[in-house]
């Protein structure tokens, strides 16, 4: 997964909670706008709360400093030690599954793969449907699935699986209030593009070249505003293995047309053009790519 992407779109989610938490603060009992896919934590209410999305709430102005003392934290290890120790004392706590997902989100933008991992399966014990730790657990297990792992064909299915799932729930995830409606359709066409990337990763890595081209493919249709040359990158690499060098090169062009300058994927690019010019001038009909 795209680092850099995690890391804008947590901050924009981010951001959102944080306005929807001081909110809260001023108006414990009301209703207040979804963090991410859940609403946004609030304060032991004071007065019934009125018909709409559940909130996560905590049960006493102790775990809900606790909570906030938790979520105040930059650093992740200090972060994940906190949140442990918060999980212990308040294990029926409603601000677990928020909390879980905001370090999971931080271990995935800091490329702590197996934190990440880790954070992931904890949110999801919590809220099997969290589709942002679906999102983040298939693109970890895609991406970082060695060739010798023991356990490689079951973590690939797995992140086949967890995608899927996530792509079944993110039309329906709940975002801020305040976020306009193009802030909410980037956000799940984020989470949908990373969802398909993870299945071409690991259907690349299955060798099912037809499934990881048309993942892929699929991935770069909903980044086209802002494309991701990685992306472009790994569908020229299926579209190599599939022999449709023509599709491939325009492909890789894509990425050199994203890529920034002197960047290791900028100069992977120009590799595999390098490659597949010789390829299509060698193989007769290369201009027809196969179906």
């Amino acid at each position: 997964m795209n680092k850099l992407m995690v890391a804008a779109a947590t901050a924009l989610l981010a951001a959102g909670m944080c306005e929807a938490q001081q909110s809260s603060n001023a108006n414990a009992g009301k209703t207040q706008a979804p963090a991410q896919q859940a609403p946004a934590p609030q304060a032991p209410a004071t007065q019934a709360a009125p018909a709409g999305p559940k909130v996560p709430q905590a049960k006493s102005q102790e775990e809900f400093k606790a909570y906030q003392n938790v979520m105040s934290l930059q650093d992740p290890v200090a972060m994940d030690n906190a949140a442990t120790e918060f999980a212990t004392k308040y294990p029926d706590s409603e601000l677990r599954e928020v909390m879980f997902q905001q370090l999971c989100t931080v271990y995935d933008a800091a490329g702590a793969s197996d934190k990440a991992v880790e954070l992931a399966r904890r949110t999801l014990q919590i809220n099997p449907n969290n589709p942002v730790a679906l999102v983040t657990l298939a693109g970890n297990l895609a991406e970082h699935t060695k060739e010798n792992d023991l356990d490689r064909n079951e973590r690939l299915d797995e992140a086949i699986g967890s995608a899927n799932k996530a792509l079944g729930l993110i039309s329906n995830m709940s975002l801020p209030a305040n976020y306009t409606p193009q802030q909410a359709s980037q956000i799940k066409d984020m989470l949908r593009s990373w969802s398909y990337d993870a299945i071409g990763m690991a259907s690349y890595m299955q060798k099912a070249y037809p499934a990881a081209e048309e993942a892929f493919t699929k991935s770069a249709d909903l980044q086209k505003a802002r494309p991701n040359p990685v992306t472009y990158l790994r569908l020229s690499l299926a579209q190599d293995k599939l022999e449709k060098y023509t599709a491939a090169l325009a492909s890789v062009d894509q990425c050199l047309a994203s890529a920034p300058k002197g960047s290791p994927v900028e100069n992977l690019a120009k590799q595999e053009k390098e490659r597949l010019t010789k390829l299509a001038a060698a193989t007769p009909n290369a201009a027809a790519p196969a179906k």
